[in-house]
């Protein structure tokens, strides 16, 4: 009797045992899957046109000596397929695959500039809706032949699309030349009034010279990330290149890391046809403050930006950093060049009229009431609305040198 409690008691303790291991509960084994790590959109004929990079193990397992086809590379594959809509034209690729299609892991989503120009929301609406994609993707726009981007290979990666999303952190940490957006906040963005979005832009560089220098040991990189899409609703209307985007990043308070290059002055000893001697400024820090003016009628908005920085190198012989006069001039100079970079972004977005700065959306969100009287009518007023601008610099640092001895 007590040996068959003992084995009623093991079997119990067997089946509680079981209930809590772990697994696939749905079989989907990953060595069965086709990652997906980036997407690209098109427009065609037959609606819409998917462009998947796909992962490719057997050429990482083989030390980048897989399968070389047309489109095939030693650690991804590039295939496409058609549809009547985006989700669609993804997964019409699955004839063609001989694992199922996963994209859990999709990094970027890049969209070409015709579609973009067309209307990028049933691609929101898909991110939005397939729960396997993720809102926190990096969303690009392409200017330049999409087919070419997919199979593109990008030097010191491995696979292209994870190459870019990890571009787009370094450029922001690095230069601010770059919006940088998740697709959950361009989603956010178009449901904002009175704000547009600006999207980042990848360029694809001139086929000829990438032909040219395909087969050298150096070769040319085949794309350029920086700048940006300007939109009006969904829809692509121009873009900013990156003195602009820079601009954009200094006025939405969105600055990581600037380098700037300002113009020295001349003293009066140089002659007057003497070359032009420049100073690099690391702007480090940023703190902006814009406020919408309460007697502006919702036209004038008031911009104060405080920013520290340190010298990193400079062209002219000699040691001014000890010159109160001089440093004051640097500051002056430097302050300069911001505002300049803010005008220049928002007399684009005016152009365009498209208020990629938000300024309409922090009337609401300030100015409720102000905002009210002026809605209906705000593409008609951002295109002269004016930015009183006090930007102030305060160059603190010169790096490892706080004089020059050896040079005179």
């Amino acid at each position: 009797m007590c040996e068959c409690k003992r084995m009623l008691c093991g079997l119990t303790l067997c089946l509680v045992l079981v209930t809590f291991t772990t697994g696939c509960w749905n079989r989907r084994e990953p060595e069965n899957l086709a990652h997906a790590l980036g997407i690209g959109f098109d427009i065609c004929d037959q609606g819409y046109k998917a462009y998947l990079q796909l992962s490719d193990s057997l050429g990482e397992e083989t030390g980048g000596n897989g399968p070389q086809q047309d489109n095939f590379t030693s650690s991804f594959w590039a295939l496409s397929a058609t549809g009547r809509t985006p989700y669609e034209a993804i997964f019409n690729t699955a004839p063609f695959l001989t694992k199922e299609l996963s994209v859990a892991h999709v990094g970027i989503v890049v969209i070409s500039e015709e579609l973009a120009k067309k209307g990028i929301s049933p691609v929101l609406d898909t991110l939005e809706r397939e729960r396997t994609l993720r809102t926190t993707t990096r969303l690009f726009i392409l200017e330049g032949d999409m087919e070419k981007m997919t199979q593109a290979q990008i030097p010191l990666e491995s696979v292209s699309s994870i190459g870019i999303s990890r571009a787009i952190g370094t450029i922001e940490r690095e230069r601010s030349i770059l919006p940088v957006k998740y697709a959950t906040t361009i989603i956010d963005c178009l449901a904002q009034p009175g704000k547009e979005p600006l999207i980042p832009k990848i360029t694809l560089i001139d086929e000829s010279d990438i032909e040219e220098s395909s087969e050298e040991p150096n070769p040319k990189p085949p794309l350029k990330i920086s700048g940006g899409a300007v939109f009006k609703g969904d829809r692509l209307v121009g873009w900013m290149d990156e003195r602009e985007t820079r601009g954009w990043t200094f006025l939405t308070n969105m600055t990581r890391r600037a380098v700037m290059s300002v113009k020295l002055p001349k003293s009066p000893e140089d002659p007057e046809d003497a070359e032009e001697e420049y100073l690099t400024v690391v702007i480090s820090q940023v703190e902006t403050e814009l406020k919408a003016k309460k007697d502006g009628n919702g036209s004038e908005f008031a911009l104060k930006i405080f920013a520290d920085g340190r010298i990193e190198d400079k062209t002219a012989p000699g040691d001014f950093l000890r010159d109160r006069d001089k440093v004051a001039s640097m500051n002056r100079r430097t302050a300069a060049a911001i505002q300049n970079d803010i005008t220049k972004a928002l007399k684009k977005a005016q152009s365009l009229n498209a208020d990629v700065f938000g300024l309409g959306w922090l009337l609401y969100r300030t100015q409720y009431k102000q905002w009210q009287q002026v809605e209906d009518r705000w593409d008609e007023i951002f295109p002269n609305v004016a930015v009183d601008m006090d930007v102030r610099v305060d160059i603190r640092r010169s790096g490892l040198v706080n004089r020059v001895g050896a040079v005179k």
